[in-house]
């Protein structure tokens, strides 16, 4: 259908995280991506910083100075799950160090005591976008997803417990503003738009394929 679009994001259908360079472009390389079909739930919240408020009365008890300041978007809180437990995407966004064992990643250790989390990546996540009744798709056919975009954040593994139930795998965030984040990690992105800490917009076409394990991030 041709827009304008309105439509409702249902499910969590894709993730892809990409590891970005110092300065905040996507760093290419053989093991700076994971493209997951494993993603539970994505959440984000806006962090807020109040803007400066102060009154100033005089000797009758009178406001004559009344100032409030302009609120301001300082970050987004997030929390990710997903239901596989995916060595190189933990090592991937928290930087962990992996145990490989006969070439293959078998295990992780967290970042030491008093280690500076410096690991940066950028999250992209596609719900299916709904129309009424029926999947939204273009005048060719191709399904609609919503794609959020948060180009740069930071994690750490979240809370976990075993017991007699489902493993919840979770982790939890910051997104950052990213000036440098360009076209994205898979080129496909309006330059230079998708610079604050998040953003969404609505995709058609096939979702990335997902794999296990690292997937190649090719330079822009």
């Amino acid at each position: 259908m041709a827009g304008p679009y309105c439509f409702t994001p249902i499910l969590a259908c894709r993730l892809r995280v990409a590891l970005l360079e110092d300065g905040g472009a996507p760093d290419p390389g053989s093991e700076s991506m994971v493209v997951t079909d494993a993603l539970v739930r994505l959440g984000y919240q806006l962090v807020v910083t109040q803007g400066a408020k102060f009154q100033k009365k005089n000797g009758c008890g009178k406001i004559c100075v009344d100032y409030q300041g302009q609120d301001r978007i300082d970050s987004v809180n997030l929390t990710l799950e997903v239901c596989t437990l995916d060595f190189e995407l933990i090592s991937l966004m928290t930087g962990a160090d992996l145990d490989i064992i006969a070439g293959d990643a078998r295990g992780s250790a967290l970042p030491q005591i008093d280690a500076d989390l410096t690991r940066r990546v950028s999250v992209e996540a596609w719900s299916q976008a709904y129309d009424g009744d029926q999947p939204l798709t273009d005048d060719l056919g191709n399904p609609g997803y919503l794609r959020s975009i948060f180009p740069s954040t930071s994690w750490i593994e979240g809370d976990r417990e075993y017991k007699e139930d489902v493993t919840a795998i979770i982790l939890t965030g910051r997104g950052r503003s990213n000036a440098n984040f360009g076209n994205g990690p898979g080129n496909d992105l309006t330059w230079g738009k998708y610079t604050s800490p998040k953003g969404e917009f609505l995709d058609f076409g096939d979702l990335p394929e997902a794999t296990c394990g690292y997937q190649t991030l090719v330079a822009s």
